[in-house]
C-alpha cells in the first residue's frame, strides 16, 4: 500500500504530481521538466517513482515517454483536493506577503494621479 510520506518524498515528486494533476492528456517527459524547470535526471526519478506507486501512468510513444496521472488510482482524487487546498494556501500567502508592496505601488500610484490632476 502506498503511503502518503512515499508520495510526498521529494520536492520533485511534489512539483511533478502538482503539474500533473493540472492536465488530462499525457505529457512528455521533457516538457515536464521544461515546465518545472527541473533537471531531467530528478524528473526521471520522481516520475518513475511515481509509476512503480501507480500514481501516474508511463505511456511510452514512438520517440517520447508520456506520463498523466491515474485517475483510477484510490488517491487521485484525494491527491486532487490536496493539490486545490495547498494553491489556495498559496494563493492566501502570496497575498499576504506582498500586500505592503502593493500598498506602496498604490501610494504612489495615487500621487502620480495627484501630480498630473494638479498640473492639469
Amino acid at each position: 500500500m502506498t503511503e502518503i510520506a512515499d508520495i510526498f518524498s521529494s520536492r520533485a515528486k511534489f512539483k511533478v504530481l502538482k503539474l500533473l494533476i493540472q492536465y488530462s492528456q499525457p505529457i512528455p517527459l521533457r516538457t515536464v521538466a521544461n515546465l518545472l524547470n527541473l533537471p531531467i535526471r530528478s524528473v526521471v526519478v520522481a516520475l518513475d517513482a511515481l509509476s512503480k506507486q501507480k500514481i501516474v501512468r508511463d505511456s511510452p510513444s514512438k520517440h517520447n515517454r508520456l506520463f498523466q496521472m491515474d485517475q483510477s488510482h484510490p488517491l487521485y482524487e484525494e491527491l486532487k483536493n490536496i493539490f486545490a487546498q495547498i494553491e489556495k494556501s498559496e494563493i492566501k500567502i502570496r497575498s499576504i506577503t506582498h500586500q505592503p508592496e502593493a500598498t506602496k505601488a498604490h501610494k504612489f500610484a495615487q500621487s502620480v494621479n495627484q501630480l498630473f490632476s494638479s498640473s492639469r
